[in-house]
């Protein structure tokens, strides 16, 4: 989890639960998964 000090502008990455003083959740953006253009394979077949 990222924590932000609201007064100092510092980030910290820390497993454990910071509470307290100045310090905020920072909320991490998911990427998202694109069904728009899905891409296409072509398997060549010898068959003759």
């Amino acid at each position: 989890m990222k924590y932000l000090n609201t007064k100092t502008q510092a980030v910290i990455e820390t497993a454990c639960v910071v509470k307290g003083g100045d310090w905020v959740k920072v909320q991490t953006k998911q990427p998202k998964k694109s069904t728009k253009n899905p891409v296409k394979t072509t398997s060549k077949e010898s068959g003759e």
